[in-house]
């Protein structure tokens, strides 16, 4: 049943671990009277990476960066490879302010990883990251992963015409959560 749960790539949870984790998480943040943090994450030009050298590279890239991405995670949160390379975070008792804080130093750390290559060649990417919040942005899991889907694909973009402008290639989130209308 734990092979069910792991991504055999990257040692992470996977998708349906994430779901239950979201349940029994819900129960704990309700009685709490906390919000949890739903972070959706999608390596900016993975497939650039598998394309120029290979996709035995691109999975070591996928597994160097999962380690990568759970350091900077608390023990009580919840990492898990979704699919390709997207990622998620489970981040139960957070509130929007925390989970930015937390979706930039990502992004950052990811910016600062290289993964060295023979010849001198290195692996590079970026991370764009949607966040949603329980229960302001939905109740259910499908809800939320929804959401944070949406939000990542609109920071996608903004880091994208950031790129474009020559800015820095983080983009700060905005102080207030934009709830379900954002």
């Amino acid at each position: 049943q734990q092979s069910a749960m792991t991504d055999i790539l990257t040692n992470l949870p996977n998708s349906p671990y994430l779901r239950q984790a979201f349940e029994q998480e819900k129960v704990r943040c309700q009685q709490a009277g906390q919000p949890m943090a739903l972070l959706e994450a999608d390596l900016d030009d993975f497939k650039t990476i598998n394309d120029r050298y290979g996709h035995h590279i691109g999975d070591r890239y996928l597994s160097e960066i999962s380690r990568v991405l759970k350091s900077h995670l608390r023990e009580r949160d919840t990492l898990v490879r979704l699919s390709g390379d997207e990622f998620a975070a489970l981040l139960p008792m957070t509130g929007f302010a925390q989970a930015a804080l937390l979706a930039e130093r990502l992004q950052q750390a990811v910016e600062l990883f290289t993964l060295r290559l023979e010849e001198g060649k290195v692996a590079r990417s970026g991370l764009s990251v949607g966040i949603a919040l329980h229960p302001m942005d939905g109740e259910g899991f499908e809800d939320l992963l929804v959401r944070a889907d949406h939000n990542m694909y609109q920071n996608k973009a903004a880091r994208k015409n950031a790129r474009l402008e020559r800015a820095p290639n983080i983009v700060p989130f905005p102080i207030k959560s934009p709830g379900k209308s954002g």
